[in-house]
């Protein structure tokens, strides 16, 4: 029998047994919990998309690729199968494919044709494997690619190949490649036919028969020059064919020198040649044999001309009435006739309405009358048509008036037919559409303007945002540091940039959607000498100030009109590229009625900026403000466009001044105001604590963060939203737990979803009382300019400085702003 020491001893080793049992088991737990970790990651974010089924073909998991390329969420997805997805077509094959994985878990790949959630049809390209358990299949996992653009691509490939190789055989014309070891490459299949495979054969022998290279060969040429070379050959193994070779080097996209060969048939042409040859010399036997013919012929022709000469009396009487009757058309038209030779024999009188000569001012010097513009070379083409008794339908060509100016003209020809049938004369009618064309050119503007509009509104929205976070995070950084340190120094350096670039992103909102201004009381003395400072620091353009400080304050959007002001600033650095000077100056003005401005009357200022550069030509005075009009080579023609806008947004006026070799100035006239009331110096704004509950609704994360951090840090609780609906859902929970939010904060817009003026409107219905923040990076949309009309009882643009978070939020929750 064990004494009690043996059976302590013995449930001691026991215990440790089990403990390191224990210890291996959770350490292997552990192992095995990190390896589905990682896995998990490695499905999740696979590039491909991956489905595992089940034994009946049911999705028990997709990863998010899966979701992405079919655009339902992985929600919709578990409660579907691929027969939910596939082209009707294709089902009976899968039910096959399906049936074989099931019953012998074979591995297959294959090319399957799926539907989206939005009803379109995509290719994916499918590796399927069996999963077992025991032996037996117990699902599937699909790895699929979505490869319907590289089947759309292979497709234009196949069909421009066979278009190549169409025109090729249509217009008897050859291509082969060649390497410049004179390895052929490639033939075209109509070559292949005939002189079959061209795989390791060298050109001489492929197409000469040669044992070495033809003494006409001109590749090396070709590579030398880097150029066309054109040569002759005949192919002895088609009967002496003769064809015309244009020899072009090229580097392929492996930077391959290559060389191709461009073959067309001529050997009719030098038939030709040769007949042509033969011809000339029995030409002169042809004449003496046709001399006597010709005498007799000569004496049929002077009846025929007698004849012809009544008919033209007759017609020249008929031709005169008509000219009676052409002189009295309409002022903007004017006819014409020439002989076929294009000498004038007739211009309308109506012509000094129309372009300000007399007739025998226009045809004398006609041709001296076009502008350069390419478009007139088809007038010629045009005659020529109608010579051959072929009208056309009306052509333009552009012609100077007396005066200089340029005007537009739509021509008619008709020919008119001698007693032979020969055409005799063109008479043309010209109608002046100058008008009609400035219209056009102007549409065509505003389509650009709206484009460039749409783009720059989103990019400005985006840029906004980004410059939100780093604002925020600059402001909470400030206040965690020193106020004398240099750390707190260079955080408002950045800070004050950063409110630059906000300035800048009004450059692109001006064009976008909305466009109008939020405008409030300004200084103009601060905004005009920060952006003059701004822009031309580093320049070696010193910019000099006249009057500035004595403007009286102006109704405007503050980053609208420093744009503006930037915007000149820049334009008068280009102007002066080895450095000037810039005379800004300033004056108040009272315009009335009597004064000859296109301005209503009233209180103004005038901000005159002078440069010393070279001026602007005359010919570009009247079209510097047009969209995408510039003289620099890398301008965008848009900065003086943005002026034009900005300023008459705000109901003022801009004009230029400019003298060759002494500058230029441009005038810009400001509506002022009696509202201004100077605000206190950024660098005193302080913080309003609070209390309350804030809901925080905007799709970007980056924002969500920076707002709860700021709000936080303010006294707040806050709560975050990612798009409309879940705001409004998270506001009716509150309101029916009894707890409603004090302020829900909005961002406007929402990708995909439901946007802050949709939430708010919702939000309303359910509670009256709410308080309601207007936030977007679209400054220049209607909700932020008629904010009120929309619900809301505050806007705040982004991006914007925690100080003024904390005063609109103390204003409102105390119920100081209605």
């Amino acid at each position: 029998m064990m004494s009690d020491k043996s059976v302590h001893e013995d449930l001691r080793r026991k215990v440790a047994d089990l403990e390191r049992e224990v210890f291996d088991l959770k350490e292997t737990l552990e192992i095995s919990l990190q390896s589905e970790r990682k896995y998990r990651n490695l499905f999740e974010y696979a590039f491909n998309a991956i489905f595992v089924l089940d034994a009946e073909h049911k999705y028990i998991d997709v990863n998010r690729k899966a979701s992405e390329i079919l655009g339902y969420s992985r929600e919709e997805l578990l409660t579907m199968s691929p027969f939910d997805l596939i082209h009707p077509e294709q089902i009976p094959r899968s039910e096959t494919e399906f049936a074989a994985l099931k019953d012998r878990g074979v591995y297959e790949n294959f090319v399957s044709r799926i539907k989206r959630k939005d009803g379109k049809y995509i290719d994916i390209e499918v590796s399927s494997c069996a999963l077992f358990d025991d032996g037996k299949v117990v699902g599937s996992v699909d790895i699929a690619q979505d490869i319907t653009q590289r089947l759309k691509a292979e497709k234009e490939i196949r069909n421009l190949k066979q278009q190549i190789e169409y025109i090729l055989g249509a217009t008897k014309t050859g291509l082969n490649i060649i390497d410049i070891d004179y390895n052929v490459r490639y033939v075209d299949p109509e070559w292949k036919r005939v002189y079959s495979d061209f795989h390791g054969v060298k050109c001489y022998d492929y197409l000469m028969g040669c044992k070495a290279k033809c003494p006409e060969c001109r590749i090396d040429l070709a590579l030398q020059t880097g150029g066309a070379v054109i040569t002759e050959y005949r192919l002895p193994k088609e009967n002496n064919r003769v064809v015309q070779v244009t020899t072009i080097p090229f580097q392929s996209e492996s930077d391959e020198m290559l060389i191709a060969g461009i073959y067309v048939d001529i050997t009719e042409r030098k038939e030709v040649e040769k007949e042509l040859f033969l011809y000339r010399d029995n030409l002169e036997k042809l004449v003496e044999i046709r001399t006597a013919e010709l005498l007799s012929t000569n004496e049929m022709l002077k009846a025929k001309v007698r004849e012809r000469n009544l008919a033209e009396q007759a017609r020249q009487q008929s031709d005169d009435r008509y000219k009676r009757l052409i002189d009295n058309l309409k002022k903007d038209y004017f006819i014409y006739s020439h002989d076929p030779a294009g000498v004038f024999n007739y211009v309308s009188s109506s012509i000094e309405d129309v372009l300000g000569y007399t007739p025998k001012e226009f045809y004398l010097h006609y041709s001296k009358h076009l502008t350069p513009n390419p478009i007139n070379k088809r007038m010629s083409e045009y005659t020529d048509l109608c010579l051959q008794g072929k009208p056309q339908s009306a052509c333009e060509i552009e012609v100077y008036h007396k005066d200089g100016s340029e005007r537009w003209l739509e021509i008619s020809e008709a020919p008119i037919f001698g007693l032979e049938g020969s055409v005799m004369a063109v008479e043309g009618i010209a109608h002046d559409i100058t008008g009609r064309k400035k219209i056009e050119k102007e549409l065509v503007k505003a389509q650009k303007l709206e484009s460039t509009g749409i783009l720059a509104g989103g990019i400005a929205h985006d840029f906004n945002n980004l410059l939100t976070a780093i604002l925020g995070n600059i402001s909470l950084a400030k206040m965690h540091s020193d106020p004398q340190s240099k750390v707190f120094t260079k955080l408002s350096d950045i800070e004050k940039a950063s409110w630059r670039a906000r300035d800048l992103t009004q450059q692109l909102l001006t064009f976008s959607k909305g466009g109008s201004p939020v405008t409030k009381a300004e200084s103009m003395k601060e905004m005009i000498r920060e952006s003059a400072w701004f822009t031309l620091r580093g320049s070696n353009v010193k910019c000099e100030f006249c009057g500035v400080d004595e403007l009286w304050a102006v109704e405007v959007d503050e980053g609208q009109i420093c744009q503006v002001i930037q915007n000149i600033a820049t334009n008068a650095d280009q102007a002066m590229p080895g450095g000037g000077i810039l005379q800004i100056s300033g004056e108040n003005l009272i315009i009335t009625e009597d004064d000859a401005l296109p301005l209503a009357a009233g209180k103004y200022v005038l901000v005159s900026f002078k440069d010393t550069g070279k001026g602007i030509p005359a010919d570009y005075l009247d079209k510097i403000f047009d969209p995408y009009f510039t003289t620099k080579q890398k301008g965008s023609g848009l900065g003086l466009a943005i002026c034009y806008s900005i300023v008459k947004n705000h109901q003022g006026l801009i004009v230029v001044e400019s003298e060759k070799d002494k500058g230029t100035t441009f005038h810009v006239y400001l509506k002022a105001t009696d509202k201004y009331k100077a605000s206190p110096d950024a660098g005193l704004e302080e913080l309003v604590q609070g209390e309350g509950r804030i809901l925080l609704m905007d799709d970007e994360e980056v924002i969500r963060d920076i707002g709860c951090e700021m709000l936080d840090h303010l006294g707040y609780e806050v709560k975050v939203a990612s798009d409309g609906s879940e705001a409004v859902s998270l506001y009716r929970e509150s309101l029916k737990a009894g707890n409603p939010y004090d302020v829900v904060i909005m961002d406007l817009t929402i990708p995909g979803g439901m946007g802050g003026q949709e939430a708010m409107a919702e939000i309303i219905k359910i509670d009256p009382q709410a308080k309601g923040i207007v936030s977007s990076g679209y400054a220049n949309d209607q909700v932020m300019s008629n904010f009120k009309d929309f619900g809301f009882k505050a806007i705040i643009p982004k991006p914007y400085k925690i100080e003024l978070l904390s005063r609109i939020l103390s204003g409102l929750i105390r119920s100081d702003i209605h």
